[in-house]
């Protein structure tokens, strides 16, 4: 997920552009991108009010609904296209986080219940990963 806060100073909104765009284009929104070259819009910032509020992509979501993946040339951007500079027009971005579960999570599997020292209780419960699957004993 990716989380920012925004806010706009007396912005004229520009966008859409095209989907997707090679290099740049001259909109307010942001942008996703596996290489770098071609880029998608994911979320416009072209509604923004006066005040803070907090904005939210999910990129997971984002990524799939492109056919994309996640590689080492993965990348996103904000992108403001305007002939002015805040406090008399722009956009405000600030607290950017990103956040999510790990490539490489485990997952353990067991009975819903179990006693300590009963032995096996019912079967024995399973490990996996995004990889791979594997009994555990």
């Amino acid at each position: 997920m990716l989380r920012y806060w925004a806010k706009q100073f007396g912005e004229e909104p520009d966008g859409p552009p095209p989907n997707p765009f090679i290099d740049s284009a001259n909109f307010d929104g942001v942008a996703i991108s596996q290489d770098g070259i071609s880029w998608y819009e994911v979320q416009g910032l072209r509604d923004l009010g006066t005040t803070n509020s907090e904005r939210i992509v999910d990129l997971d979501a984002a990524i799939a609904a492109r056919g994309l993946v996640y590689n080492s040339t993965f990348r996103f951007r904000f992108n403001q296209y305007d002939n002015y500079s805040i406090p008399t027009d722009g956009i405000a971005i600030d607290d950017i986080s990103i956040t999510g579960l790990p490539a490489r999570r485990l997952i353990v599997t067991v009975p819903a219940r179990a006693t300590e020292g009963d032995g096996t209780a019912g079967g024995p419960g399973r490990g996996s990963s995004p990889r791979r699957l594997w009994p555990l004993r």
